[in-house]
């Protein structure tokens, strides 16, 4: 259910002679973060788009029905899928159609292989994992707890698989949910030096209320756990490496302006907005609807 305020945004609901905008996420945090980003962008533009939006649900099988959806509608432009799971599944039929797709959240190496309509915002999965490897030395007890089923498994085999090149062994656990339930996992994270927890925003601070961490020890956060709730979590030594590394000034700076602008424009709006996304879309204003590339040339 999109939030009541979206019927308040007038620029949203152009006419028949605009471009239609789609968007495509899950009904969770980042709904709203693309929300207020087509607003703040296209208002900044001084153009109006007709908007519609598409619940992919985080699931292949569902993205897929989205993308039908979204191309069915006579859409101008796809934005969205964060989850690469989606993004994957949804990118070749945006490509049959030579709809311009462009997403702000996926990270797999493949999404732009061999593609000309979609656009990548974001690094991919192995810069990230240089990014991790960095957290960590010889010395350090390594524990790993990735959400199965989402891309979090595939960053810990590939990062499991780099610090054993380097003779350190990490004990990894893989779970569906937070709810892992393991003694040894309860003694692992009281005694490891380096903790990486890699999946989703949910699973990610699900295991932060869950377990109790050594206060010396570096809690590090795959991507996806950035948000503004990340500021709700009490351990005193938590990274996201891969977004202070790669991202920091889209993510932190004019923050504040922009949260100010978004709170003018929707008086509703009580969401930390994402300057990558804000971004995004002014590149998508700002070409009118025309994008025909790919970031990544393979």
């Amino acid at each position: 259910m999109l939030p009541k305020w979206i019927n308040q945004a007038d620029c949203l609901h152009g006419g028949n002679d605009c471009h239609q905008l789609s968007l495509s996420e899950s009904n969770g945090p980042n709904q709203q973060d693309l929300l207020v980003a087509a607003l703040l962008a296209v208002n900044d533009a001084g153009i109006s788009v007709k908007l519609r939006y598409f619940d992919d649900g985080r699931e292949a099988r569902q993205a897929k029905k989205a993308a039908r959806e979204v191309i069915s509608a006579g859409s101008h432009a796809i934005v969205g899928h964060f989850s690469s799971i989606t993004a994957l599944a949804a990118s070749p039929l945006y490509e049959a159609n030579e709809l311009p797709f462009i997403t702000p959240g996926s990270s797999h190496p493949d999404l732009c292989r061999q593609k000309r309509s979609t656009l990548r915002f974001f690094g991919r999965d192995d810069e990230q994992l240089l990014c991790l490897i960095a957290c960590c030395s010889t010395d350090d007890q390594v524990l790993i707890l990735a959400q199965q089923h989402n891309y979090g498994e595939r960053l810990a085999d590939q990062l499991s698989a780099a610090l054993a090149s380097m003779n350190i062994t990490a004990n990894v656990y893989l779970s569906i949910s937070p709810a892992i339930g393991d003694e040894k996992i309860i003694q692992l994270a009281l005694q490891s030096d380096v903790v990486y927890l890699l999946g989703s925003q949910e699973f990610s601070f699900g295991l932060m209320q869950r377990y109790a961490f050594s206060p010396v020890a570096k809690i590090i956060l795959s991507d996806d756990a950035y948000g503004p709730a990340i500021r709700q979590l009490t351990h005193p030594n938590i990274t996201v490496p891969f977004l202070i590394n790669y991202g920091s000034n889209m993510l932190e700076h004019t923050q504040y302006q922009l949260i100010s602008r978004a709170f003018s424009l929707s008086k509703n709006n009580r969401e930390l907005i994402s300057l990558l996304v804000i971004w995004l879309f002014g590149f998508y204003a700002t070409v009118g609807g025309t994008i025909h590339i790919c970031k990544e040339k393979h």
